[in-house]
C-alpha cells in the first residue's frame, strides 16, 4: 500500500517539474491590451481612453493612434477596468453605442466617453444582466502507460451558462482505447454542476455525475454530491476555483470484484482545484485535479490530475497538449494503481 507522505512526495515531485518547464516557456512573454476591428486586423498596445466617436490607442507597433468607434469590433483588457469604490471590473462588450462592463455579479453600460483604464462609479448605468455562455470542444488521440498501455481517442465537451449568483456548468466525454494487445475498450462521463454565489467569491455546489469505464471494470457509477468552494480569480487571462465536499457513490461492476462483490456503495469527502492562466495572448496554461476519499476505507482513494497547456491559432481555434497522471487506491483486478497519458489535439472555444 502506497502511504500518505511518499504519495504526497511524489505529487509534489510532479508538479514542480511541470510548473517548472511551463513558468521557463512563457517568461519572456508579457500580456498586452489587444483592439480588433471590424476588418479583421488586430492591433496589440496599451488602451488609453476613449471618446464618443474614437478609441486612443497606443500601439506597439504605430504609436499612439485614434480610430473611429464604429470601426472597432472588441476591445480587450488584460487588466480590467477600476472602477472607483467598486474595484477591478472587466470589459464584456464593445459596441460602437455602449460598452458592458462586469463588476463581480453585476453588469453595467457606460458611454463611450467616460470608458478609460480607471473610471467613476456615477459614469456606469445598471442593466439587467444576461446570461452569459461558454464553452469548448475537443478532439484528441492519446499514448497511455499503466491499465491500458496502448493508443486512443477522445472527445471533450464543457459548457457553463451563468447569470448573476447561478452557474451551471455540464461536461461530457468519450474516450476509445485501443489497447496494445487490439482489445477495444470505452469509458462515457456525463456530469452536472449548479453552483450558487452567496458572496462575490464564496459559492454552494450541488452536482451528479453518471460513468461507464470498460478499463476499470465499471458498467455503471453514479455520483451524487454537495459541498462548497471559492472561487479566487475570474478574469479573461486568470482562472482559479477550489471545491470541496462531501458525495454518495454508487458503482456496478461489468464482472464481479473479488473484494467488492457485484457492486459497491460508499461515503466520500471530495477536492477539486481548476485552474488557468494566459501569460500571453496565445498561450493558455491549465491545471486541474480531483481527490475522491471513501470514508469507510482509507486505503480506497481516487486522484484524477490534468495538466498541460493549449496554443490559440484563432481567438477561437487551438492546438493542446495534455498530460494526464492518476492514482486509484483499490483498482480492479489486475490494473496497476496508477495510469499516465500524453494526449495531443485540436478545439474550439466560443
Amino acid at each position: 500500500m502506497m502511504s500518505g507522505r511518499l504519495f504526497l512526495k511524489i505529487i509534489n515531485r510532479r508538479l514542480q517539474s511541470l510548473c517548472l518547464i511551463f513558468l521557463w516557456a512563457v517568461s519572456a512573454f508579457t500580456f498586452a491590451d489587444k483592439l480588433e476591428l471590424v476588418k479583421g486586423d488586430v492591433i496589440n498596445g496599451r488602451f488609453v481612453s476613449a471618446t464618443f466617436e474614437n478609441v486612443i490607442f497606443e500601439s506597439d507597433s504605430f504609436g499612439s493612434i485614434t480610430i473611429a468607434s464604429n470601426r472597432v469590433k472588441k476591445l480587450s483588457l488584460s487588466d480590467g477596468i477600476q472602477v472607483e469604490n467598486v474595484g477591478r471590473c472587466s470589459l464584456e462588450h464593445f459596441s460602437p453605442e455602449k460598452v458592458w462592463i462586469l463588476c463581480g455579479f453585476e453588469i453595467y453600460s457606460v458611454s463611450h466617453a467616460f470608458l478609460s483604464p480607471s473610471i467613476r462609479m456615477e459614469a456606469l448605468e445598471d442593466i439587467n444582466p444576461p446570461w452569459r455562455s461558454s464553452g469548448k470542444l475537443s478532439v484528441a488521440g492519446e499514448k497511455e502507460r499503466g491499465n491500458a498501455n496502448g493508443n486512443e481517442w477522445e472527445v471533450e465537451f464543457n459548457y457553463s451558462l451563468q447569470k448573476e449568483v447561478h452557474r451551471n456548468r455540464f461536461a461530457l466525454e468519450y474516450e476509445n482505447d485501443i489497447s496494445e494487445e487490439g482489445a477495444n475498450e470505452e469509458e462515457y462521463y456525463l456530469a452536472y454542476n449548479y453552483d450558487w454565489f452567496f458572496t462575490d467569491n464564496w459559492f454552494l455546489n450541488g452536482n451528479t455525475s453518471w460513468e461507464k469505464d470498460d478499463t476499470d471494470n465499471i458498467a455503471e457509477e453514479f455520483h451524487y454530491g454537495v459541498g462548497a468552494g471559492y472561487q479566487f480569480w475570474q478574469t479573461p487571462v486568470h482562472n482559479l476555483g477550489v471545491e470541496f465536499g462531501y458525495a454518495y457513490i454508487t458503482q456496478e461492476f461489468t464482472d464481479t470484484s473479488p473484494k467488492w462483490g457485484d457492486n459497491k456503495e460508499y461515503n466520500a469527502l471530495t477536492w477539486s482545484v481548476d485552474w488557468w492562466w494566459m501569460p500571453v495572448e496565445k498561450i493558455k496554461l491549465f491545471h486541474n485535479h480531483q481527490l475522491t476519499q471513501s470514508l469507510k476505507h482509507t486505503s480506497d482513494y481516487q486522484f484524477d490530475t490534468e495538466t498541460g497547456f493549449r496554443l490559440f491559432m484563432t481567438t477561437a481555434l487551438y492546438a493542446q497538449i495534455k498530460y494526464e497522471w492518476d492514482i486509484k487506491g483499490e483498482p480492479a483486478e489486475g490494473n496497476t494503481k496508477t495510469d499516465e497519458t500524453w494526449t495531443l489535439g485540436l478545439g474550439v472555444k466560443w
